[in-house]
């Protein structure tokens, strides 16, 4: 359970939309210019200078789309989005060297849960090929027991659908970061880690090839039910360090109790709603910040107990296979090398998320970006504040333009070595060619 924030991004290198100009009779609107990716690649950096220079007079000649200059070499520099400027630095010497890549960066998926899901998440994702075939699948796994198609309830949602049920919520969730983990994929983007956030965990896991998606899909039906069956609880997050929280818990008797330890000031809390709003009065008392979390229920703790004999049953209906893919598990924050098993499945939900340690272990294990998958960006925030030096990017597009934003995304990939399709994210992305 994490708080979600909103994304960045960046506008597109050639311009925002233009606003209403008058010319002849009448007004009419300018169709926004295209998305603008460049890309520079040389084996020197006075190589990589002459590139930019020449990829400048090409941007100022009013190309657009997607540009490339230079061909191989381990040194790449990207733009996408409002970063005119950052490239005229690299062309006249302003700029540092790119770190030289003759490997790709480890990079690691993060997979949101309950919290991160959004109204319409899915209304531009599904126009990417990848992404709707992907959709397609889990519908055929899902619709059956859903009040309207999976399509429809993440593209267009009925207001007379409650999203925020939890038996609704969860597989939806799973659903999307299934299709937006393919369409990644479709780009050339594979991961050599991945972990989730409590719900994310099954994504985590199914990512790692440990499950079919069927079998995905039917336990995350099984899961939301058993969570929407829960006594009505409460959660929020402290933003204080988690012992300073655990002990603020203590003190009012040990009813609530920390569920995630997100980072080094962040702290979700959860329990009866009575003993969560004791805490959060006394929290606010002590100076601190507190913020209520969505939710119907107290997850990951005593509260969940009677939940974990039908899940722990349903896990064993799966069958599971050895992680094929690196996984951080966020339950204990150790890799996972073994298949996860029903008694994994139980614990898993019922003690706290530990995604700070797991931030930590991913980056002694060597990773240098994070990217994501879900409809929004608070993991990207909560990673971003933890791993110095990594680059942290969000799937999400948040107010940006989903294009723009995306391209950007791809390009700081490339930049880091890995390999991304530029074909491929040209055609879905619609970038001049």
């Amino acid at each position: 359970m994490t708080l979600e924030l909103p994304s960045q991004s960046l506008r597109p290198v050639g311009g925002e939309p233009e606003q209403p100009c008058c010319e002849g009779e009448g007004d009419s609107e300018r169709p926004p210019e295209p998305t603008t990716c460049a890309l520079v690649q040389a084996s020197t950096l006075d190589g990589l200078r002459d590139e930019a220079r020449g990829l400048l007079a090409r941007l100022e000649a009013g190309e657009r789309g997607l540009l490339r200059a230079g061909g191989a070499g381990s040194l790449r520099a990207a733009f996408a989005g409002d970063e005119l400027g950052r490239l005229e630095a690299l062309a006249h010497g302003a700029a540092r060297s790119p770190r030289p890549r003759t490997q790709p960066a480890p990079l690691a998926f993060l997979f949101p849960g309950q919290g991160a899901q959004r109204p319409a998440a899915a209304a531009w994702w599904s126009e990417r090929p990848a992404f709707a075939e992907a959709l397609a699948e889990c519908a055929a796994v899902l619709d059956p027991h859903l009040p309207r198609p999976l399509r429809a309830l993440l593209v267009d949602p009925d207001p007379g659908v409650d999203l925020g049920q939890t038996a609704l919520t969860q597989p939806l969730l799973v659903a999307f970061g299934v299709a937006l983990a393919a369409q990644w994929r479709a780009w050339g983007v594979a991961p050599t880690w991945v972990t989730g956030h409590s719900l994310g965990e099954l994504c985590a896991a199914w990512a790692a090839s440990c499950c079919t998606t069927r079998e995905l899909l039917e336990l995350s039906l099984e899961r939301g039910r058993a969570m929407q069956a829960l006594p009505a609880g409460a959660m929020a997050v402290v933003f204080a360090e988690p012992a300073r929280v655990e002990g603020l818990l203590a003190d009012l008797g040990g009813e609530a109790w920390v569920a995630a330890r997100n980072g080094a000031a962040d702290a979700v809390i959860a329990g009866p709603s009575a003993a969560v709003e004791r805490a959060r009065r006394l929290a606010t008392l002590e100076g601190l910040e507190v913020r209520p979390l969505e939710v119907s229920f107290a997850a990951h703790g005593p509260a969940v107990e009677p939940a974990l004999p039908g899940l722990e049953a349903a896990a064993r209906r799966v069958s599971w296979s050895p992680p094929r893919v690196g996984w951080v598990s966020t339950a204990t924050a150790g890799a996972m090398l073994a298949p996860p098993d029903a008694l994994h499945w139980r614990n898993q939900t019922r003690r706290p998320v530990r995604f700070a340690d797991s931030l930590a272990t991913l980056r002694k294990k060597g990773v240098e970006v994070f990217l994501e998958l879900g409809p929004g960006a608070s993991l990207t925030r909560l990673a971003a504040g933890q791993v110095g030096g990594a680059t942290c990017l969000a799937s999400a597009a948040g107010e940006a333009e989903p294009a723009a934003h995306v391209a950007a995304v791809a390009a700081r990939l490339w930049e880091r070595g890995i390999a991304v399709d530029w074909e491929r994210v040209s055609e879905d992305l619609g970038l001049p060619r």
